[in-house]
């Protein structure tokens, strides 16, 4: 279980961070217009914000993990 939290972990840090990395490169660049750089800008908050929140939950996965957090296991109906 940890290592696919692990794998799981890493794709969700590897996704914004590319994502991050594109636009930076693309606001540097001199093709886009104010309209383009106000998306790419958008996206580099949307992102950025998506780590942020990433990051405020690893101290409860780190909880959890450590047997910290009591296990609510009970069967609850789907939809």
């Amino acid at each position: 279980m940890k290592s696919a939290l692990l794998a799981s972990l890493c794709h969700d840090l590897r996704t914004p961070l590319t994502a991050i990395r594109v636009a930076a490169s693309n606001l540097q660049a001199s093709w886009p217009d104010e309209q383009q750089r106000r998306e790419q800008s958008d996206l580099l908050l949307t992102e950025v914000n998506r780590l942020t929140r990433l990051f405020h939950n690893l101290p409860r996965v780190a909880r959890t993990d450590a047997g910290a957090v009591p296990e609510d296991l009970r069967w609850v109906p789907a939809g």
